[in-house]
């Protein structure tokens, strides 16, 4: 899952001599995004297995997108809170 749009380019200094504007980073996708892309079929459901890249996916505090160690902080954060695991399926969201 990689999101890379394709941003203009501008090689040539400005007639004022001004070094080229460079677009910072799009920022990351949200997290409905990142979930359908896990679930494409909105089951409410994606497979346990896709945890650590959905947690990769997103910033902080969600998730731990362009932090070090992304995968061992992924499974860190898995391993510290309490995800029910429905036959190596994880849910959207708890019911009231």
């Amino acid at each position: 899952m990689s999101f890379n749009p394709v941003l203009p380019a501008r090689d040539k200094p400005s007639s004022k001599g001004t070094r080229p504007l460079h677009a910072s980073p799009p920022p990351p996708p949200p997290l409905p995004q990142v979930w359908s892309e896990l679930d494409p079929h909105a089951s409410g459901f994606i497979r346990a297995p896709d945890l650590p890249l959905l947690i990769m996916e997103l910033h902080p505090p969600l998730g731990n997108r362009d932090t070090r160690s992304m995968a061992a902080g992924a499974q860190d954060i898995i391993l510290s809170v309490d995800i029910p695991n429905r036959g190596n399926r994880v849910r959207a969201g708890r019911k009231a």
